[in-house]
């Protein structure tokens, strides 16, 4: 009877080890995954977006004259005081603006101070960007709406974060395009406005 009794514990012990084996294995995978997940959404250095700083290879504060000689001449181009706004139709499957500004008998050429992309190839290192969803945005980013504006008969609400990016948001609540500028600044602030009909909630 005792020898019965101690095979029973025995088989019982087995089970229970066999359980937490497979329940390591389970824990084991899952974290696999989540890391090979977090791997798959990297974003290359070409397309990353650093708030403050870059859209892909475009940094603020530096020289345009190289940026411009790798695009060419723009498709459109607004200047005035040593302030100049320009926009490249098809940069990356989508359209390009920058905002520059020269320092007049200081310096020879003009710096980035704004840098507007409408490309979907584009992403923060959340992997947020065009066609991102207003939430997605919200969960990884404190941004306030600051104001809307018509572009094409369309509106757009403008989300910014002080941080130095700000999001487009159409009627769906899905971002169409991406701004990155200096922290605390706005982008219909500028000498020359990313935005010719805003409408400010202040």
């Amino acid at each position: 009877m005792r020898y019965l009794f101690l095979t029973f514990v025995f088989f019982i012990f087995l089970s229970c080890k066999n359980d937490q084996t497979k329940q390591t294995d389970k824990n084991q995978t899952v974290t696999s995954q989540k890391i090979k997940d977090k791997e798959e959404i990297t974003v290359a250095s070409e397309h990353l977006i650093i708030p403050n700083k870059q859209i892909g290879g475009i940094q603020l504060e530096k020289d345009v004259k190289p940026l411009l000689a790798k695009l060419g001449e723009p498709d459109f181009s607004n200047a005035a005081m040593g302030k100049a706004l320009m926009t490249w139709n098809d940069v990356k499957n989508g359209t390009l603006s920058i905002f520059t500004s020269q320092k007049m008998g200081v310096e020879d050429f003009s710096r980035i101070k704004a840098i507007r992309s409408r490309s979907d190839l584009f992403r923060t290192k959340q992997n947020i960007g065009k066609n991102s969803s207003l939430k997605e945005i919200q969960d990884n980013f404190n941004v306030e709406e600051i104001g809307i504006y018509i572009e094409e008969e369309e509106a757009y609400s403008l989300y910014v974060d002080n941080d130095g990016i700000g999001f487009e948001i159409d009627d769906d609540e899905v971002c169409q395009g991406v701004i990155i500028l200096g922290k605390g600044k706005e982008p219909q602030q500028f000498y020359i406005p990313f935005y010719d009909n805003f409408h400010s909630k202040n």
